[in-house]
């Protein structure tokens, strides 16, 4: 599998995220009030994923500024029990509408804050 598609799968797999904790975001990039650009990327590749292998990738927010966020991922074969790469973003708030950066809603912290807290 060629590199960026991991960062695909995982792009994919953060709207997950927001949709399993409730942030609606065909409404939120609708109205411009949440939505995100990735301004830096870290990933690390341990061994490739071949066609048709089944992916589980997990995603969990670290940290919510002002207007950005930092995500960390893992991409792994879950029968395999073999981790193929892993990770960190930051995403900015990005209100695509102004064309700025803009603070992220209190309620998608909230959110995010709920869902969290709960997972540990």
């Amino acid at each position: 599998m060629y590199f960026s598609v991991y960062l695909e799968y995982t792009e994919q797999a953060i709207m997950e995220y927001f949709r399993h904790i409730g942030v609606a975001l065909s409404e939120t990039i609708r109205d411009g009030s949440f939505d995100w650009t990735v301004v830096h990327a870290d990933i690390d590749y341990l061994r490739p994923a071949r066609f048709d292998d089944l992916l589980h990738i997990g995603v969990r927010v670290l940290r919510c500024g002002r207007s950005s966020f930092d995500v960390e991922f893992v991409i792994a074969h879950p029968d395999r029990e073999a981790i193929h790469a892993f990770g960190r973003l930051v995403l900015v708030c990005f209100d695509s509408r102004a064309g700025q950066a803009c603070p992220i809603p209190q309620l998608v912290r909230e959110q995010i804050r709920k869902f969290e807290a709960a997972s540990w």
